[in-house]
């Protein structure tokens, strides 16, 4: 009975991040994983990505600005494939594992979209990361407190998002 009500709360807080419900100038506080793709449902927060096991984190040093303008900082994330993976693909999701696709969205309605076979048979993959971290203090309200940033794309500016709030895991076709 308690975990079918734990259910119905996380899926009546999903419900109301999908109607997009929460402001694009208020940081994320928390993110929402779901999908058809995944046997459950998870809420996480800043402190639930850091206790993640040490192997599903990594670290990045990350430069920003312009040339002659620019600073340096260390970022601290959870591996994307680890989360994913330790919340669980549905039986059928596993069978089809060449067809999923995780998309990332903003408060703001900014996505990053990934394949599955990207994010685990690719070395972009190891460095798509759920920050929570920059220069050992949590993220600042602009970057939200989860962002998500893909450190291994040639300009990380395309698949960094601020504020993220969602992540789906599903079929290419659904």
């Amino acid at each position: 009975m308690i975990l079918l009500l734990r259910r119905s709360f996380l899926l009546l807080v999903l419900a109301a991040a999908t109607a997009g419900a929460q402001p694009a100038d208020r940081p994320s506080e928390v993110v929402y994983l779901h999908g058809t793709a995944l046997r459950q449902h998870r809420v996480l927060t800043p402190a639930e990505l850091a206790a993640q096991p040490p192997q599903s984190i990594a670290t990045f040093v990350q430069t920003r600005g312009s040339p002659g303008n620019e600073s340096r900082s260390t970022v601290r994330g959870v591996r994307l494939a680890s989360l994913i993976d330790a919340t669980g693909l549905t039986e059928k999701a596993r069978a089809d594992w060449k067809n999923l696709l995780v998309t990332v969205t903003a408060t703001d309605g900014y996505r990053a979209q990934f394949t599955w076979v990207e994010l685990t048979n690719t070395p972009v993959g190891e460095g798509v990361l759920l920050l929570f971290e920059r220069d050992g203090q949590p993220l600042d309200a602009r970057e939200g407190r989860i962002a998500l940033l893909s450190t291994g794309d040639q300009r990380l500016g395309a698949r960094h998002v601020r504020n993220a709030l969602r992540i789906e895991v599903r079929p290419v076709a659904d």
